[in-house]
């Protein structure tokens, strides 16, 4: 399963889900504007072969993925400190305070050890 993030209403996002739906790939879309609805947790831990492996899980609304399930992922992910829905919150909101920063932070994390489907920069 390819797991696609950032912003569907974006151009560039809109036409690798549509290529994705042309083609019949599984992939699932994290809206990164519904940040507040989604809670990502994971451990990167030694295999013997010396490679990592990643476990964990990944919530979007009422569905858990497993991020083991994951093969490939296609970041497009802005500062979620830009995000127009904290635009009017002030530095200490709750929301501020509660959201999982997981843009910036999780995802770019445990992503590198899935195949990314960016050129690299």
């Amino acid at each position: 399963m390819i797991l696609v993030c950032g912003i569907p209403s974006e151009t560039p996002l809109r036409l690798v889900t549509s290529g994705l739906r042309e083609i019949g790939a599984d992939f699932v879309l994290f809206n990164q504007r519904q940040f507040a609805d989604c809670e990502i947790w994971f451990e990167v831990g030694s295999q013997l072969a010396g490679s990592e492996a990643v476990r964990g899980e990944l919530r979007i609304h009422d569905r858990t993925y497993k991020l083991e399930e994951l093969t490939a992922v296609y970041p497009r992910l802005m500062d979620d400190r830009a995000l127009p829905e904290l635009e009017n919150e002030p530095p200490d909101s709750a929301l501020r305070r509660s959201r999982p920063r997981w843009s910036s932070t999780a995802a770019r994390r445990w992503h590198p050890t899935a195949r990314s489907l960016t050129r690299p920069s």
